[in-house]
């Protein structure tokens, strides 16, 4: 049996932008042409959590792209399974309300509200363990023994893997803990990594300026479970997002369908930046170019950081917004504006 995996598509993001989530249903409808392609024998397709961005409001538009990518998602194999993510839930410690509800033109999707076995044709033996956002004192340790599969597709936290292009989660990872099973596939970090024998898939495309200068590490997979063996397979018509400084600014080939911002770090007067801002969007290979003063720029220069070493973004943003000294600009103001956005962090 081949399996389909992917993950994190977060419909809504982007305050529920309409063009966002017609990205979302681009992607599913690209991942169901190549199946129709390329897989003619039968598979099974999983999700794995992260429906829906926001946990605790889903803008009305945004149900209706839910619901058509349900129904798109639910053509895309023999079975579908939707594990939940923790952005599918309102309550980050228990899973007994989510936002998912499968409409009666997709009823064959399975919604995975708990850690669930399958078996795996045709010995109908060997057990692939589904796992949601762990709630409680449920530990993927824990679950690995006390139902012994031989892989596991889940939505999982784990320590010292990369949570996208920059930032690394703290912790210590020990390969012993996860012993017992073949591989473990999980969904829930952007970008994607791997250690001993844990896969993070990585989302399935772009979705802001945190993906950026990652788009080669999106996609969906087809996991052989027969072999074992995997295939990473990439939407090359998705969205990429690019940060450069000005002085390093050579745009890959590959770079199209993209979000460009430039970091001044030159300083550069401004009839030049516009000089250049205009021969790019001349080439119509970009959506958005934005050039940003170097006082501006908080990317770092680190290639990567413990996510232990950033503090509370909460509190970080206002206070570099306090800092802001622009003509005509309140840093107040940028402050309230902030803080009326309620963006949830990674937690």
């Amino acid at each position: 049996m081949k399996y389909v995996l992917f993950s994190d598509i977060h419909f809504g993001n982007k305050n529920s932008s309409d063009t966002y989530n017609q990205e979302c249903l681009d992607f599913l409808n690209f991942m169901k042409d190549w199946c129709d392609e390329n897989l003619h024998e039968d598979f099974e397709t999983v999700f794995m959590g992260d429906w829906f961005h926001t946990r605790n409001a889903v803008n009305v538009k945004t149900l209706n792209y839910g619901k058509e990518g349900l129904i798109t998602l639910s053509n895309i194999g023999n079975t579908q399974y939707l594990i939940l993510g923790n952005h599918d839930l309102y309550y980050l410690d228990k899973r007994d309300i989510a936002s998912v509800i499968i409409p009666d033109e997709a009823e064959g999707i399975e919604i995975i509200t708990e850690p669930t076995l399958i078996y795996q044709p045709p010995k109908m033996e060997d057990k692939i363990l589904l796992c949601p956002w762990l709630v409680g004192d449920e530990s993927l340790k824990d679950l690995i023994q006390q139902y012994n599969p031989e892989y596991v597709f889940g939505h999982f936290e784990l320590p010292s893997f990369k949570l996208n292009n920059k930032i690394v989660m703290e912790g210590e990872f020990n390969p012993f803990d996860y012993e017992g099973t073949k591989h473990i596939f999980s969904g829930h970090y952007h970008t994607f990594s791997e250690k001993s024998n844990i896969t993070y898939i990585g989302a399935c495309f772009s979705h802001n300026y945190s993906d950026a200068n990652d788009w080669n590490n999106k996609g969906f997979i087809v996991f052989d479970g027969t072999t074992g063996q995997y295939q990473r397979i990439e939407w090359k018509k998705a969205p990429k997002y690019y940060v450069s400084a000005l002085s390093k600014f050579n745009p890959p080939a590959d770079l199209d369908n993209a979000y460009v911002q430039i970091i001044n770090d030159i300083k550069a007067p401004n009839e030049d930046i516009l000089k250049l801002t205009s021969a790019l969007k001349d080439t119509g290979k970009y959506r958005e170019i934005q050039v940003i003063p170097i006082e501006l720029d908080i990317s770092g220069e680190e290639e990567s950081i413990e996510l232990k070493d950033i503090g509370n973004m909460n509190t970080i943003i206002p206070t570099m917004l306090s800092k802001v000294e622009m003509d005509g600009i309140d840093s107040n103001k940028l402050i309230k504006i902030y803080n009326d956005l309620e963006i949830e962090w990674w937690t």
